[in-house]
Order: structure tokens, then C-alpha cells, then sequence
């Protein structure tokens, strides 16, 4: 029988003989500490498995949100682009209108002379216009935008005076606003100083934006209003 005196010796049989080892870790340890590395490793997997499965679904909602972002960049691109197409759109539209209005200009003269309580006589051509720019001493830019304006009217006063010809320098735009009025203006009196006639300022459109409209109220100009079914009235020429 083998007898054991040291520590050391106890810790060297137990090396060489690997069973008693065991026989003395059942004997020292309880079933339930025998098992704790199993089940210490069994709870490690499961652990590991469920950070697995959260990495894998916080991946999934990282590569939706980068998709979602790639989404709303497309949307936010897509609706600059759709602004920007509207807004080109509606000044096209607005052009448009205003070129329809102009070309029919020639139209509102005998309204527009009858609503100022004169009788219509003719409209001035670019030639009697360019003469008139030339007398004016006009040059340049000024001059190509005097022979181009809208519609200068000559006509007379029925009943008084009828030798003496009155004027009327009109600008026709779907919707007034200053640039219109500053150019009525500025051409009625251009035509008074060279002609010695009197020459009325007028403003012909739809509508008109606050800054002309507060023109017209302090009596700076005449406006001579259309509505939409004038510009497709092909005998308009009343008021």
C-alpha cells in the first residue's frame, strides 16, 4: 500500500495515475459543479449564437437604412427636378401669354382710345415710331425699346377740338407690373415732347401685380383691363 506523506507526493500520484484523479474530483466536487463547465459552455454557445443572430439583423437594418437613404436622396433629386421643370413650365406659360397678348394688341386700340373718351384714329407704325425716336434724339437701347413699344395710339376728342391729335402709349402684358408702366410712361413722354400733342399713358392686361396696380390709383396711367376670353375674341374692339 502506497503511503503519502507530502502534498507533492499526493499531486505526483495524481499525475501519473489520471484515474484517481478523477475518483478524487467526484469524490471533492458535487454533481453540479462537475457539470458547470458543460453547462458554463452550452450557455456561452447559446450566447454566442444570439449575438450572431443580432449582428446579423442589426446588418440587415444597417444595409435598409443605407437603402432608404440612397431612396430619399433619389426622392429629394427627383422632387428638385420636378420644381424645376414646373417653374421653367410656368414661365414658358407666362411667356407665352404675354406673346399671345402683345400679338393681338392692335385689337384693344379702338376700345382703349373710346375707354378714355377719344375717338380712334389709327395705331403708329415702327417707321412713324423710328422717326419720332430719331426727333427724340433716342440712341442705342433706348431707341430699339421706344420703336418697340407695345401700342402707341393716335385719335381725337369727338365734339371739342378735333384737329388736334391725342396719343396713347399703351403696354399690353398679360400681367402688369412695373417694367410695363415705367415704359408706357417713359414713351408717353417722349411722344408729347416731340409731337406737342398730348399723350396719355396706358397700361392693357389681365391683371396686375401691387406695385402697378398702386400706379394706376394714383393716376399715373389708364388701365385699360382684358379678361381671358378677350385674348381668343378675334372682333374685340369695344370695351
Amino acid at each position: 500500500m502506497t503511503t503519502i506523506s507530502t502534498i507533492e507526493e499526493l499531486i505526483e500520484l495524481l499525475h501519473t495515475n489520471p484515474q484517481w484523479a478523477e475518483q478524487l474530483r467526484r469524490a471533492l466536487l458535487s454533481e453540479d459543479l462537475r457539470n458547470l463547465p458543460a453547462e458554463f459552455r452550452a450557455h456561452a454557445k447559446r450566447l454566442e449564437d444570439i449575438l450572431e443572430s443580432h449582428q446579423l439583423l442589426l446588418d440587415g437594418n444597417q444595409r435598409l437604412l443605407d437603402s432608404n437613404q440612397e431612396l430619399l436622396k433619389e426622392l429629394v433629386t427627383a422632387s428638385v427636378n420636378t420644381a424645376f421643370r414646373m417653374d421653367r413650365m410656368e414661365q414658358d406659360r407666362s411667356i407665352l401669354k404675354n406673346l399671345t397678348t402683345r400679338i393681338q394688341s392692335v385689337k384693344y386700340a379702338p376700345g382703349l382710345a373710346a375707354d378714355l373718351d377719344l375717338t380712334f384714329k389709327r395705331c403708329l407704325t415702327p417707321e412713324e415710331l423710328a422717326e419720332i425716336a430719331d426727333l427724340a434724339g433716342l440712341t442705342g437701347a433706348q431707341r430699339r425699346s421706344f420703336i418697340q413699344a407695345d401700342l402707341v395710339v393716335a385719335a381725337i376728342r369727338a365734339g371739342s377740338d378735333q384737329d388736334r391729335t391725342r396719343y396713347i402709349a399703351a403696354e399690353v402684358s398679360y400681367t402688369g407690373a412695373p417694367r410695363d408702366t415705367a415704359r408706357a410712361l417713359r414713351n408717353a413722354a417722349i411722344v408729347t415732347r416731340v409731337t406737342g400733342d398730348p399723350c396719355e399713358a396706358a397700361l392693357v392686361s389681365v391683371r396686375n401685380d401691387d406695385e402697378a396696380d398702386e400706379q394706376i390709383r394714383d393716376g399715373l396711367l389708364h388701365w385699360y383691363p382684358l379678361e381671358e376670353r378677350d385674348l381668343d375674341n378675334p372682333d374685340l374692339g369695344g370695351n
